[in-house]
């Protein structure tokens, strides 16, 4: 594998053996678990169309199948592949993003709050929109030694930053990332409710119970 359009093309085939056949409720069942953990979702909506890229790249790297496996790890294991390609399937992370800076070289910076380190995008990597000081929810996956985003980016409000990363903070020192992965998921609700009830203030929605800190 030598460049992200081979992994977004890689992707779209493990994506369309779900679209339709025996596979289809298998996708729509994760997108109604989907739905009812990140709150509900509309064709009208603004955003329509970046939470269904969430979605995507949700089912294919963090749904669970019936048999243990994530999605991405059944391709794996019914495919004989390249060690690259493996790698590049294996190296994607789910977490809560900082666009810290720009590099030097002008590359975009982000601080990983999941991993807790800072990482330099490709060159050629796509900005999906976001600006510096954006805190957002993301994947992101290394090819051919160079880091992207996936196409699946929701933005959280700057006000919550600081009280966010604490609760990343305690959760990454307990070593429980199917924890955090279940956390980052009740974040995009409170998103949801915070676009929902935007009369209300951000600070008042994004309140974190004790239910991730156990």
């Amino acid at each position: 594998m030598k460049t992200f359009e081979d992994f977004e093309n890689l992707f779209d085939l493990i994506l369309s053996d779900y679209k339709d056949g025996e596979n289809y409720q298998r996708l729509h069942n994760a997108k109604k678990s989907y739905i009812a953990l990140t709150g509900m979702m509309n064709e009208e909506d603004y955003d329509y169309e970046a939470r269904m890229n969430c979605f995507n790249d949700w089912f294919v790297f963090n749904h669970e199948l019936p048999s243990g496996e994530r999605v991405f790890q059944k391709f794996i294991n019914q495919n004989n592949l390249e060690v690259d390609v493996r790698n590049a399937l294996e190296s994607v992370r789910y977490s809560v993003f900082d666009f810290a800076k720009y590099s030097i070289k002008k590359q975009v910076v982000l601080t990983d709050y999941v991993d807790d380190q800072k990482i330099t995008l490709a060159k050629d990597s796509i900005q999906m929109g976001i600006v510096v000081d954006d805190f957002f929810i993301g994947h992101t996956v290394e090819v051919a030694g160079a880091i992207y985003l996936l196409k699946g980016i929701r933005t959280i409000p700057a006000a919550i930053r600081s009280p966010l990363k604490k609760q990343l903070k305690k959760l990454r020192k307990k070593g429980d990332f199917r924890k955090l992965e279940s956390f980052i998921l009740h974040v995009e609700n409170l998103k949801s409710k915070a676009d929902r009830y935007s009369h209300i203030e951000p600070a008042k929605i994004f309140v974190f119970n004790e239910e991730f800190t156990v």
